[in-house]
């Protein structure tokens, strides 16, 4: 059963980080220390057969620790990094899980 979690203030006090844009960073920061809202991006990475119309799936096994769902089949992808193009989070996620070198279409 997934339970969503809030996030709250950080902890410590930092001291003012500005993003490319010259704007300060969000302070509110979920349990593993990502900043809130958590975007992520994930990949579907599609196979086609040659002699049909039968395609094949890219999947994961989720196998980080401390993982809620450790174990579980799911799409390649991850966090989006703070002021990243969510594409190029996708398909750096595709290579940091698997290797392989993505496009987007």
């Amino acid at each position: 059963l997934f339970r969503p979690f809030f996030c709250e203030q950080s902890m410590a006090e930092e001291a003012e980080k500005l993003d490319k844009f010259g704007r300060p960073f969000p302070k509110s920061r979920d349990p593993q220390g990502f900043i809130c809202p958590v975007l992520a991006a994930d990949c579907a990475v599609f196979k086609k057969h040659d002699n049909d119309d039968k395609h094949d799936i890219l999947m994961i096994t989720r196998g980080r620790e401390g993982d809620p769902f450790k174990g579980k089949i799911a799409f390649p992808g991850g966090h989006v990094d703070y002021n990243e193009n969510p594409e190029i989070a996708a398909t750096r996620e595709l290579v940091e899980e698997t290797g392989l070198v993505g496009v987007n279409r």
